[in-house]
């Protein structure tokens, strides 16, 4: 895999530099470098077919003014990654997780076969920003005539692709795709100049308080797609035809087995507990008071942005929040889950 030189260089001393903890420090506007995500381009006559068959989402009713949230799935029915996917120039483009990357590609290219399809890494070619502020929308206006109104809108132009995310706290957020060249470079530099830097950290924040759940190396394989309320945020078409496990996942739905859900959770940091910090990671099991043998749930995504607080997006068992069970990372050193709202309804519960 070819690396964004560019990125790697300049990221390094920015990390040492300039790094700010904006969403502790409450600071409303900043952008952020993602290089923790990649592309991955799908071109040919077949393409949009293909990708229709191998994604959980309907691939056939995407169009150069939308994007859409998919996942790929295993034969068992178990995430291998989620990413946003688009149209543009009559090629599909997929951002997705960087390390999970390499593991897609190899997998997905196996099903091509003899279909018109071509598929290429084109990370390197690219530069990836996050940007979240209400003042966000002047400074775009200075590149984009119009903005992406809603969750997941997009609009392209000669400087790249601007999607519309699902918002932080009310607050907007976009990802912009540019190009790694002389306009891409400049844009990073007036980006620079202009708002405060943050880290990808401060990016899975705003997506575990917004509910958005990220498969990572440690949960690839962990997780049927409603567990981690995958229908409920717009990832999942059940009318369209077949995936890799789409009969396991449609069984799950029409017969109305969902016995685990996702919360938003938060673990407060105490003398007595903070040194088993480490603890606290993707894929990590869960349990109740009750029982400290048998799992009740397992760790999706985890963040420390406040000093004494780490948050957390967790699968768990709906009896268990329903009844108000006590849950715990690790019942020795008493890491207490506390459930908070997600910014939107589970029914079930």
């Amino acid at each position: 895999m070819k690396k964004n030189k560019f990125f790697n260089k300049n990221w390094i001393f920015l990390q040492n530099k300039l790094f700010c903890k904006c969403v502790k420090n409450n600071i409303k506007n900043f952008f952020i470098p993602l290089t923790n995500f990649g592309l991955l381009e799908f071109s040919g006559h077949d393409s949009t077919s293909f990708l229709h068959n191998q994604l959980t989402n309907n691939v056939k009713y995407l169009n150069t003014e939308k994007t859409q949230l998919s996942g790929y799935c295993s034969s068992k029915g178990k995430l291998l990654v989620t990413m946003i996917l688009w149209k543009i120039n009559n090629k599909i483009v997929l951002l997705l997780p960087y390390e999970l990357l390499p593991s897609v590609h190899k997998k997905i290219k196996i099903f091509i076969l003899r279909s018109k399809v071509k598929l290429k890494d084109i990370t390197h070619k690219h530069l990836i920003f996050g940007l979240i502020g209400k003042k966000m929308a002047y400074f775009l206006q200075t590149w984009f005539q119009n903005l992406p109104k809603k969750p997941y809108d997009k609009i392209d132009n000669i400087f790249g692709t601007l999607i519309r995310i699902t918002d932080f706290n009310q607050i907007p957020r976009y990802q912009w795709i540019t190009k790694n060249n002389i306009i891409g470079i400049k844009i990073w530099e007036i980006l620079s100049k202009k708002f405060p830097i943050a880290n990808s950290f401060e990016w899975s924040f705003c997506d575990i308080k917004s509910g958005i759940p990220q498969i990572t190396l440690e949960t690839k394989e962990k997780f049927i797609p409603q567990m981690i309320n995958f229908e409920l945020i717009g990832g999942i078409d059940f009318k369209k035809g077949c995936y890799p496990g789409q009969e396991i996942i449609a069984r799950i739905q029409y017969l109305h087995k969902i016995k685990y859900r996702m919360m938003l959770a938060v673990i407060n940091l105490t003398n007595e507990n903070k040194d088993f910090i480490f603890l606290i990671k993707p894929g990590v099991n869960i349990f109740s008071e009750e029982n400290s043998t048998k799992p009740c749930g397992k760790i999706v995504n985890s963040v420390k942005i406040e000093t004494n607080k780490i948050y957390c997006l967790v699968k768990v068992r709906l009896d268990y929040v329903k009844n108000k069970k006590k849950i715990y990372i690790n019942l020795v050193h008493k890491l207490l889950l506390k459930f908070q709202r997600l910014p939107y309804l589970i029914v079930n519960i």
